[in-house]
């Protein structure tokens, strides 16, 4: 699997920014050593996702004590590798209205320290809605 992180044509088709691309789709590998795909893959060199029966992609997350999963919507990868592309200001300000999703795979991989404080405060904000709004369907 790949996802763009440049304008293209594959298949036939325009491309866009955060789309993702199967592996039979992509016949040059100059397309990511060029800067127009990254190539998703696992510790192992394995595909790191897996498309599950409700749409959601499952990624590997690396940690010091092994590896655990993840799963988001396609949607909120392809909004994370949009939002990476930003400058450090149009990011911080796209991360204000990012959904759940975004805000993980922004996580895990943006090394901006900035744009990485922008999506933790934005995720405490949606974890505080959340909790009103469990609150107040309690008290109904």
């Amino acid at each position: 699997m790949y996802a763009v992180k440049l304008p293209l044509n594959i298949g036939g088709r325009r491309r866009k920014i955060g789309e993702l691309i199967d592996d039979a789709e992509v016949k040059s590998p100059e397309l990511v050593s060029s800067g127009y795909l990254v190539k998703i893959t696992g510790a192992s060199g394995a595909p790191a996702e897996s498309i599950s029966p409700e749409g959601l992609i499952t990624l590997p997350v690396i940690r010091e004590n092994g590896t655990e999963t993840v799963s988001v919507a396609q949607s909120g990868i392809a909004e994370a590798v949009r939002i990476m592309q930003l400058s450090q200001a149009d990011a911080v300000e796209a991360v204000k209205t990012a959904d759940n999703d975004t805000l993980i795979v922004l996580d895990l991989c943006e090394g901006n320290k900035t744009i990485k404080s922008a999506v933790r405060k934005r995720g405490s904000e949606l974890a505080g809605k959340a909790k009103a709004e469990a609150v107040e369907a309690g008290e109904a």
